[in-house]
């Protein structure tokens, strides 16, 4: 697989950082429209586009680091807003 991550804007997320109730940093920049989903602290060793828009990182192990999702606004219920839930 390629690395699909490009300077797509995420990692200059400023507008709204989501962390109050776990350490699954949920982040989402107003400005190119897209929310990540940090589910680790681990190296992206690479990215997979599985589905159009949805773009997924690896560790250098195949687990799941983070979720990309771009166009949220259009994918997305509220994408400046969580609930977050534990069951």
């Amino acid at each position: 697989m390629t690395s699909l991550r490009s300077n797509r804007g995420y990692s200059k997320m400023c507008s709204i950082e989501l962390q109050r109730y776990s350490k699954m940093p949920i982040k989402y920049n107003i400005e190119t429209d897209i929310v990540y989903i940090r589910f680790s602290e681990g190296k992206v060793a690479e990215s997979n586009e599985d589905k159009p828009g949805i773009i997924i990182d690896y560790d250098g192990d195949g687990n799941i680091v983070g979720i990309e999702v771009l166009d949220a606004s259009k994918k997305m219920i509220q994408p400046n807003g969580v609930i977050y839930e534990v069951a």
